[in-house]
């Protein structure tokens, strides 16, 4: 009885945490304990694990969508709308992009669910919109060609320029933060034998030797902590990024470029 209570006073907590998020929004203990337990396997997480305010919005959505989009919808104007600014971009404008934003994540495709039921849960709806608001910013500066007085530089090319280092900066800070975090995530094994290869250059063999293993254990040991890293990383990334398959051709060279630059950097401690 005594554990049940604990657990009831922490989902108390959770849940006040989460109706002070959305205000406007109304999702009853149940639904937002049904929505932290339907959320936990999707993404492969423990109950513990899943972002309060968005678990409590799913529920709301669930319970009434039209209000949970507007809710969310207004959350982020003030978002949208400093993005917007950044690139000489209308209050119009800004509107158009949250409403294409908005659009992208609620409403499904054919066979297909709303994007936002696949990613809400894990406490980066807020980074998603970020990232799609500024290509769609991007995007909408290239098609209207706007003249000098309507940006903030001296010619629409000029700006452009402006734009494209911009959104170059946002993937390169995302793809860094993904790799951050997939390190951190590693066992202190795999740490230490990619901190052995990447920043000392010790080769399997030496690796092997340090670990009392034949090489093929210790090339294997190598390849999976690599590739776990990576996957991660990559995984992490696509979904801030809110990159189409069209996209990635594009960013290939970013991505390996950064990936070259950081092995050292993020094993030389520790």
């Amino acid at each position: 009885m005594l554990q049940l209570g604990v657990i009831a006073a922490a989902l108390a907590i959770r849940l006040a945490h989460a109706q002070t998020a959305w205000p406007t929004l109304h999702a009853s203990a149940d639904e937002f304990a049904a929505a932290l337990v339907a959320l936990a396997p999707q993404h492969q997480h423990t109950v513990e694990k899943i972002d309060d305010a968005e678990a409590y919005l799913w529920a709301a959505w669930q319970r009434a969508p039209d209000a949970a989009i507007a809710a969310f919808a207004a959350s982020h104007r003030g978002l949208v709308a400093s993005i917007a600014a950044r690139f000489g971009l209308t209050a119009q404008d800004a509107n158009d992009i949250l409403s294409q934003v908005v659009e992208r994540l609620f409403v499904s495709e054919v066979d297909e669910p709303a994007k936002f039921s696949q990613y809400v849960g894990r406490g980066q709806l807020g980074g998603l919109v970020r990232v799609a608001a500024t290509r769609l910013a991007l995007t909408l500066v290239g098609s209207k060609g706007r003249q000098t007085s309507e940006l903030p530089s001296n010619t629409p090319d000029q700006h452009r320029s402006t734009a494209d280092k911009f959104a170059k900066a946002e993937l390169q800070a995302l793809l860094k933060q993904a790799l951050e975090e997939s390190a951190t995530a590693l066992t202190e094994r795999q740490r230490a034998i990619l901190r052995m290869h990447y920043v000392k250059h010790a080769s399997i063999d030496d690796i092997a030797a340090v670990y009392r293993v034949h090489r093929a254990t210790a090339a294997r040991w190598l390849l999976d902590a690599r590739s776990s890293m990576v996957e991660n990383a990559r995984e992490t990334f696509l979904l801030r990024a809110a990159l189409d398959e069209a996209d990635l051709v594009e960013v290939a060279s970013l991505v390996e470029s950064q990936l070259s630059m950081t092995w050292s950097r993020l094993f030389v401690e520790g």
